[in-house]
């Protein structure tokens, strides 16, 4: 199964376009790419976009698990029927990244199969794998 990047990012900005807009041309993946406004105004979207494939690259800055902890009702989390256990890599970055925030955001979408990645200290990203350009 083909490994399929996720992202709301920008072009624009180096996490988007580096991270999930080219990489895929080097590892030959697909990419998902959605608007940021759509992700800000329900970060529900992210998470069912990346519930739709088996093997996900996704991730964005430490914010975007904030706002899908404070803003995504249960009762949205129970209608959207999510499977988050498709994560492989979990990118963070572009801000400090609290344990408090990979906490809250572990602890509400465990049920929805998201476990916690361990964290690659090197580039302050959260993934199993090692990157090498």
């Amino acid at each position: 199964m083909q490994v399929v990047t996720v992202s709301w990012l920008p072009s624009f900005h180096d996490m988007g376009l580096i991270g999930f807009h080219c990489s895929p041309i080097v590892t030959g993946g697909a990419v998902a790419c959605f608007s940021p406004v759509s992700f800000v105004s329900n970060p529900l979207v992210w998470l069912k976009i990346c519930s739709q494939f088996t093997k996900v690259v996704t991730g964005g800055p430490p914010f975007a698990l904030d706002l899908c902890v404070n803003k995504i009702k249960p009762d949205a989390l129970d209608k959207a029927a999510l499977d988050l256990s498709g994560f492989i890599c979990f990118f963070l970055g572009a801000a400090p990244i609290l344990d408090s925030t990979l906490t809250r955001f572990t602890e509400k979408f465990k049920s929805y199969g998201y476990e916690e990645l361990p964290i690659a200290a090197v580039c302050k990203f959260r993934c199993p794998c090692k990157l090498s350009l």
